[in-house]
């Protein structure tokens, strides 16, 4: 579970555990900052309860960190059936007074780590047989006072992140699903049998 260490990615690390899942709980968070929440909070709580979990971390920006978070749980845990990649960061600034290093970490984030987790876990879910990939996606970069538009380009209504696209030649095949929030704030399912 990329990005398990707050919000959206520590609600469904709990939850998978809690449905009997062992949980590789990563994300860059391993110390208290600015923002409450780290991966030992999480994978501690999940083992409290009972869960097995593993505190992973991991800047999905980095592909040698992605590369070693992915080793470590399949040490620890065998395999993996399931990747939830759910880091992302959000600026909700207009695009003119939006600094180019700040775009340049919601691609790196968004999109590069998004290909970067999914890649690293195609092999070990290939040896598995199959499994599921999930790609949380993110809408609010603030493009005019007016209107906003979805983040990740590859997001947009009607596709699927291309990195969801992957499929395991001769082998039972992935099922993706992508969804995000409409101009009015609705739920959209954009369903993609791979």
């Amino acid at each position: 579970m990329a990005g398990a260490s707050r919000g959206i990615g520590r609600t469904v690390a709990l939850a998978l555990a809690e449905a009997g899942a062992a949980v590789a709980v990563a994300a860059r968070s391993e110390r208290e900052g600015k923002v409450l929440g780290t991966i030992h909070d999480v994978a501690g709580r999940i083992t409290a309860s009972g869960g097995r979990a593993l505190a992973v971390p991991c800047d999905v920006t980095n592909e040698e960190a992605v590369e070693s978070a992915v080793a470590a749980t399949v040490a620890e845990f065998g395999g993996i059936d399931v990747l939830i990649a759910n880091a992302g960061v959000l600026w909700l600034g207009p695009v003119e007074s939006t600094p180019l290093r700040r775009w340049q970490l919601c691609l790196d984030v968004n999109l590069t780590g998004v290909f970067l987790v999914t890649r690293a876990v195609i092999p070990h879910v290939r040896a598995r047989g199959g499994g599921s990939l999930v790609a949380v996606t993110t809408t609010g970069v603030g493009m005019s006072r007016r209107r906003r538009w979805p983040a990740r380009p590859c997001c947009w209504p009607g596709r699927t992140p291309p990195s969801s696209r992957a499929r395991c030649s001769g082998q039972r095949r992935f099922r993706a699903e992508a969804g995000g929030a409409g101009p009015r704030g609705e739920f959209r399912r954009l369903p993609a049998q791979l």
